[in-house]
Parts: structure tokens; sequence; C-alpha cells
């Protein structure tokens, strides 16, 4: 059996993408979603768990698509991420006039925490306003100061 490619430790050859295009041409209805489970399970095509490598299979069909070898279903819906679609902060208007004056005459200039505080607002709409990068919600623990 000639392989065409390699993906994810698992050697795929031409036999394995006509059982592919075979599945589709007798249930032309199928998902994707389905397709890729009916492929784990033929292929017993499973985690560590037991679990069926079901996001991996769609990503191989996806790549098999991209080149060539087959013709998916068409997509049966695509859900909304609504992560991807956040809106910027709301933009809270700040005093910036300049302050005539030395550091030692506004001490002491003090850090306070503002994550999950009335502040926070404040503080993304000034990241959003100021920073060169703008405000995008940050992932995973991370702390918020305002000076």
């Amino acid at each position: 059996m000639a392989e065409i490619l390699k993906y994810r430790k698992r050697k795929i050859t031409i036999d394995d993408v006509q059982f592919i295009h075979n599945l589709i041409s007798q249930q032309p209805d199928i998902g994707r979603c389905e397709l890729s489970r009916q492929i784990c399970r033929a292929w017993d095509w499973t985690q560590p768990n037991g679990q069926l490598k079901d996001i991996v299979c769609r990503g191989l069909t996806l790549k098999l698509e991209r080149e060539g070898h087959l013709t998916l279903p068409p997509r049966k819906s695509t859900p909304i991420n609504p992560l991807a679609r956040r809106k910027a902060p709301e933009t809270i208007p700040v005093n910036q006039e300049p302050i005539h004056s030395s550091i030692k005459s506004i001490a002491p200039v003090t850090l306070q925490q503002v994550r999950k505080g009335p502040d926070e607002k404040l503080f993304n709409s000034l990241i959003h306003q100021f920073h060169y990068l703008g405000y995008t919600h940050p992932v995973g623990e991370h702390l918020k100061y305002l000076a």
C-alpha cells in the first residue's frame, strides 16, 4: 500500500482515502463530525482513555481535502465563537492634562490591583486606548494594576 502522508503518527494510504471516499458516497447527507466518528470507529483510532480521536480525524480529512485527495461533504453549520468576536472595552474618558510638578510632590505613587474590582473597566479602557497593541482579553491567570 502506497503511503500518501503521515498524520499524527498514522500512515495514511490510498486505501484509507478510498475508504473515506466510499463512506461519503454511501451516505451523501453525512456531516463532517459523524464522518470523522465513523472513520475513528472503523480504524479503532482512539486516545489512551478510550475516546475517539474525533478532532484529530477532522484535521486529517481537512488536510486530505486541501491536498486534493477527497472532497468533504458541505458544512452543516458553522458555530459562532463568541470569544472571537468580543466587543472592544467601553471607552472611559480620563483627564490627560499634564502634571507640572515633581514626583515628590505627588508621592506616594501606589500600585493598586484592579483585577475583578470596580476599576477593571478603567484598566481595560486605558489599555485599549493607549497601548500600541490595544486590548485583547488575556488568557489564563493574570493580574491588572493601576498606578
